[in-house]
């Protein structure tokens, strides 16, 4: 398998995680009104940003050279946004990472959108 896939699985499970933490965050809030564990579900997803890019460090050192910039980029910005909302502690701050004004439930965020287009460049891939 190569580089790229393996930067993609790692992304790929983190999504997956910031997803579920979304979710558990959110029936916290609406069905058992516990304001504690809904903060402290969007301080994880939080902090899974600030993680990532230690995560990739290895895998993306044989990225080809663009690519890994674009990645390197892009979860370097995630992960700044994380640790200022973490910083704040804003509430809002931390439960709009990834997202933008007027998305809704379905709306790919923006670390599923980068998977999306990493997943394009891989060879023998087709995308719809």
């Amino acid at each position: 398998m190569n580089k790229l896939q393996n930067a993609i699985d790692i992304l790929q499970n983190t999504a997956e995680r910031l997803k579920e933490l979304h979710i558990e965050a959110r029936t916290k809030l609406r069905s058992e009104e516990n304001i504690e564990g809904y903060r402290e579900n969007i301080s994880e997803r939080a902090q899974l940003l600030v993680d990532l890019p230690n995560q990739l460090v290895d895998t993306l050192a044989t990225v080809e050279k663009n690519t890994r910039k674009e990645i390197e980029r892009r979860i370097r910005d995630f992960a700044h946004q994380a640790q200022e909302a973490l910083q704040s502690q804003g509430v809002f701050l931390l439960a709009s990472l990834l997202t933008h004004r007027g998305d809704t439930e379905e709306t790919p965020n923006d670390l599923e959108k980068l998977i999306h287009n990493l997943r394009k460049k891989l060879p023998n891939t087709q995308e719809s």
